[in-house]
């Protein structure tokens, strides 16, 4: 959960935070596009932007400059690595890709590109720097040409969070997770230290606020205006380069794609916005498909189930499922386990049989009669208080019955599981609008609550 350890910190000085970010959905094939004029630079250029990442297997591209398929520009994280491909031709003529690899579905990774392809020397025309440090091991380190023009800075199509290219097996290939402040600098090649810093007390890179200036097809994005999803994409570097929305949604309810999962801790006046929790792809039951930001679980076998991202000792947390689908016979199953759930068992949930299932302490469960039934669009909240073990379920709003579990384990996480092909939860731990009051004294799953 590296991820989330290193987010537990203060900001770096300026205490600048960043309260925003736009979720993208691949299953809803969502990205964001605009055409750029005459570049100050089109061999120059900075692309800085925080990421969070989700279905991993998407084979998502960043940002790509496409003028068509043999020629264009991309940044993306092809098979968990960071890559940048130049296409000429139909050919790729340059191509960076690291070592190192991108899949913690916990943590918000800073990626930033800096390019200057007038350098004499080839390994200086490309430079890539993630959480503030520069990268010098790749797997295929082919630089571009001195002096070449790039797509990604030119006056044709760019786009964000999807390849435009229309065949091969990356066709159309789009990013799943999360962006957050995004700046591109036109006509600079800057270093990390324009937009983050070492925390001086935890050593942990996080954000500070550009001051610089962006040349001609600069932009900044903070998706902070929720009035429309063309407002949530307004530039905010000065120059007016909005960019145009596809397949975000601002509905109330799972599609909701503004999020305040961030990769800062902020108060936000009591509510807490920081790194929230997310199902967890690495380590999910039984083989679940995880989908849009990690917040959907399908099951796609006889069985299966997803755990979150966070693992909690003490305090108050809710977090609530939203159903989407049902299967048949099967049912839903929703609460928290401890470590050691799949040896003894060791969780309480709430099914869908008008049941509650906890440990017998013997490696089995337990069930009883509890609660109502739910299916369909029904929004299940879970409200589970370590410290005096006890766990209340909601059935869309209304109490279902306190319960005192005698919990006894250690590091608990929620869970959603499945017993039939065909069920799908869309699972909220407070990085969008709760469906529901949060019960009083209960926190939302995010680093900034966390003890």
């Amino acid at each position: 959960m590296s991820g989330i350890l290193q987010l537990i910190n203060t900001f770096p000085s300026g205490g600048f935070a960043v309260k925003n970010s736009l979720r993208f959905r691949s299953n809803a094939s969502a990205y964001l596009s605009r055409t750029f004029g005459t570049p100050t630079s089109s061999k120059i250029f900075t692309y800085s932007c925080w990421y969070k990442i989700g279905f991993a297997t998407a084979n998502p591209y960043l940002i790509e400059g496409y003028v068509s398929d043999g020629e264009r520009d991309n940044i993306s994280f092809i098979n968990n690595t960071l890559r940048f491909d130049f296409i000429r031709a139909g050919n790729t003529v340059a191509r960076i890709a690291t070592n190192q690899v991108f899949r913690d579905p916990s943590a918000w990774y800073h990626i930033e590109i800096s390019v200057d392809t007038t350098q004499s020397t080839d390994s200086n025309r490309v430079k890539m720097y993630v959480n503030g440090v520069q990268i010098t091991s790749f797997s295929t380190a082919t630089y571009p040409s001195q002096n070449l023009d790039c797509y990604i800075d030119s006056a044709n199509a760019v786009i964000l969070g999807r390849t435009n290219y229309s065949g091969g097996t990356y066709a159309p290939a789009y990013f799943d997770g999360y962006m957050a402040e995004i700046n591109f600098i036109d006509g600079q090649a800057l270093t990390p230290s324009s937009f983050g810093a070492f925390d001086a007390t935890s050593g942990v890179w996080q954000p500070v606020k550009y001051s610089g200036t962006y040349g001609t097809n600069g932009f900044y994005l903070k998706f902070s205006d929720t009035t429309s999803t063309t407002t949530l994409c307004y530039d905010y570097s000065g120059n007016g380069n909005n960019w145009t929305p596809n397949n975000i949604s601002l509905t109330a309810g799972s599609t909701y794609d503004s999020m305040l999962d961030s990769p800062t801790n902020y108060d936000n006046g009591g509510t807490g916005v920081g790194n929230y929790a997310v199902l967890n792809p690495l380590s999910n039951l039984y083989g679940s498909t995880i989908s849009n930001g990690n917040l959907t679980a399908y099951c796609s076998t006889i069985q299966s189930g997803a755990s979150g991202t966070f693992r909690l000792n003490s305090g108050s947390w809710y977090f609530e499922e939203t159903i989407q689908a049902t299967g048949s016979p099967g049912r839903n199953w929703v609460g928290f386990m401890d470590d050691s759930y799949i040896a003894d068992n060791n969780g309480f949930s709430y099914t869908s049989k008008t049941l509650l299932y906890a440990s017998d302490g013997s490696g089995g469960i337990t069930g009883g009669a509890y609660g109502a039934s739910y299916t369909t669009n029904d929004v299940i909240g879970v409200a589970f208080n370590i410290d005096t073990g006890t766990i209340t379920f909601y059935k869309n709003g209304v109490s279902q019955g306190n319960l005192t579990t005698g919990a006894s384990g250690t590091n608990w996480r929620p869970f959603v599981s499945f017993g039939a092909v065909g069920w799908q939860g869309s699972i909220n731990f407070g990085q969008r609008p709760f469906a529901f009051s949060v019960p009083s004294g209960y926190k939302a799953l995010n680093t900034q609550n966390l003890p």
